[in-house]
């Protein structure tokens, strides 16, 4: 009995805004008729503004004591409508009985009713619909902030994106010591817990994990949840149970998922702005830019030095048309700007393999080109343990076969160019068969041309 009357709440709490609003409009137009027909109109419209303001109270009382309701929003909803229904219930009484203790006692009354009716309005709306309901700013979703560098891979699934939602929507009555409908959300140990039948959270069992079942209950069901404040959302409860079906890992990263569905994709990046689009190294690298004075000082040692991009840190070093000669201060020079090198062309000119050393101190470097030039095996010794290299020419030069396969090596590298240098056919075709997935481009057999 106690579970009907307050769910009549929802029905009943809206018969008192209808009467206080008719209540007013008729004693404001009969405010100047002398008719007795208008005053006992008045008189009924007040006593059902009264009755139906104590029956909204009385099943908002019984609602309350379920357990389900609480915080500031309902303390103030709660007295608001009592005094609705006080101050209500004395217009009444003042009215019946041509009860009059000050003046403009009636308009006073009706004034505090009115500020009353759209207080405890404004907090029964955010109550039910949540914070920001009645707001004139559309609410969104304040999306996640993390480190663009890592994108995907640094995002745990429950962390960043469930936890809030539970946090918001679910732990004000499933928290330690408060476990109502035997669940606590707040700790994993609680979350994975049957001691009160099946878990809140089964891995990999939608059908045994009690969080993923009611959420999904008709919203009539006395055992939905949330009964109060906003419901879980369409797209809540899809990674919802995307996340129980893969296991539920409360540390996984979604950069470690082998397949996320399509449709879960478009979920996080419509409501959470994340971005699923492969990004080059170029766009997930932070890197500071170069100082002016390391630029200026570059360009005196005879370098070219631009940007790769508008407002981009990496640069492009070269020494095109600025000479053939370069000195051992000149290639150290490049350490000023090691971290923003990413594009280097030494090609035509006497650098020797000391530049190796070099090279391998630029952590960035991912294009490469010392074509026409007497490096040889040493630079691609040096060159091994580089993570981020891409292309490498080496037309004209002195490598072999030794340092062929040390190039090989470096599981970045995906095009190659070596014609006219000292390698053999059997060389290139033991890296091929090693590595299917690098370009190799001028050994012996092929007359493809070289950049």
């Amino acid at each position: 009995m106690q579970h009907l009357i307050g769910h009549l709440h929802p029905l009943v709490v809206h018969l008192p805004i209808g009467f206080i609003i008719l209540a007013i409009i008729t004693d404001w137009y009969g405010r100047n008729n002398t008719q007795e027909r208008f005053g006992n109109l008045s008189v009924f419209l007040w006593l059902l503004v009264a009755l139906s303001s104590i029956s909204a109270v009385i099943t908002g009382l019984v609602l309350i004591d379920s357990g389900h309701y609480e915080g500031l929003n309902v303390f103030i909803h709660r007295w608001t409508a009592i005094g609705i229904a006080v101050i209500s219930s004395l217009i009444f009484l003042c009215k019946w009985k041509s009860i009059n203790y000050f003046k403009h006692q009636e308009i006073s009354m009706k004034f505090l009713c009115v500020v009353l009716l759209i207080i405890a309005g404004h907090n029964g709306g955010e109550i039910t619909h949540g914070s920001g309901y009645l707001s004139l700013v559309p609410q969104k979703a304040q999306p996640i902030q993390w480190n663009i560098a890592h994108s995907i891979d640094s995002i745990q699934l429950y962390k960043d994106i469930l936890q809030p939602v539970f946090e918001s929507k679910c732990i004000r009555c499933h928290e330690e010591g408060d476990e109502r409908g035997r669940l606590n959300l707040q700790s994993q140990e609680g979350m994975l817990s049957d001691v009160f039948g099946d878990p809140g959270i089964m891995p990999g069992d939608l059908s045994k994990s009690e969080i993923f079942k009611r959420v999904t209950l008709s919203q009539g069901h006395e055992k939905f949840m949330p009964p109060s404040g906003p419901a879980l959302t369409y797209a809540e409860i899809r990674v919802l149970e995307f996340w129980i079906s893969e296991g539920a890992s409360f540390t996984g990263l979604l950069g470690n998922q082998e397949q996320i569905p399509k449709d879960i994709k478009n979920i996080l990046t419509i409501n959470y702005d994340l971005d699923f689009e492969e990004k080059s190294f170029y766009d997930r690298l932070t890197v500071d830019h170069a100082s002016e004075e390391d630029i200026r000082t570059l360009q005196l040692s005879d370098y070219n030095v631009k940007s790769i991009a508008a407002d981009h840190a990496l640069l492009d070093v070269n020494k095109t048309g600025l000479g053939d000669k370069i000195s051992k201060n000149q290639m150290e020079q490049l350490l000023r700007i090691k971290n923003q090198i990413t594009w280097l062309d030494l090609s035509q000119t006497d650098v020797t393999d000391e530049i190796g050393e070099i090279l391998l101190q630029m952590p960035n470097l991912t294009k490469l080109k010392l074509q026409n030039t007497d490096v040889g095996d040493e630079v691609a010794r040096n060159l091994i343990n580089h993570k981020q290299l891409k292309t490498i020419n080496l037309y004209d030069t002195k490598l072999s076969d030794a340092g062929l396969l040390d190039l090989g090596k470096i599981t970045s590298l995906r095009s190659l160019y070596i014609w006219q240098t000292n390698v053999t056919n059997a060389a290139v075709e033991e890296l091929k068969s090693s590595r299917p997935d690098l370009k190799i481009v001028g050994n012996l057999s092929t007359t493809e041309s070289v950049e």
